[in-house]
């Protein structure tokens, strides 16, 4: 039986290189998170208006959903809040009108008491 054995023999016994080199991202552009950008429909392409950095499609649409869900989570808390002052306040309103109530009756029960202070003191 023979074995099926791939030998690879390279020219040379140099170590492989790679003719592909990286240019790392300025501090500004990893620093920067892409507030105004510009949409190249031709290049199928989005750059930063800020730091002119291309920025990835996907992930850019990805943080703009994460933020839109965001603000939609604070308009839901922002309403939820609004309703809650409003029953504060409405209860509030009760509560005024009720002491209003009670102080006009005590302002009365101090006029007939003061009247017939009045009458006792004069004879009455």
């Amino acid at each position: 039986m023979t074995d099926n054995i791939i030998t690879l023999k390279f020219g040379d016994d140099s170590k492989p290189s790679i003719s592909t080199s990286v240019t790392p991202k300025t501090p500004e552009q990893s620093r920067c998170q892409h507030p105004a950008i510009t949409v190249d429909e031709q290049y199928r392409i989005i750059t930063c208006d800020q730091c002119g950095c291309n920025v990835d499609a996907f992930d850019h649409l990805l943080e703009s959903a994460r933020q839109a869900e965001c603000v939609v989570r604070e308009i839901q808390e922002l309403y939820q809040r609004r309703d809650e002052l409003r029953a504060a306040c409405d209860n509030l309103l009760k509560e005024e009108k009720n002491t209003k109530v009670r102080l006009r009756g005590a302002k009365t029960q101090l006029q007939f008491l003061e009247n017939d202070i009045k009458k006792v003191n004069n004879g009455g």
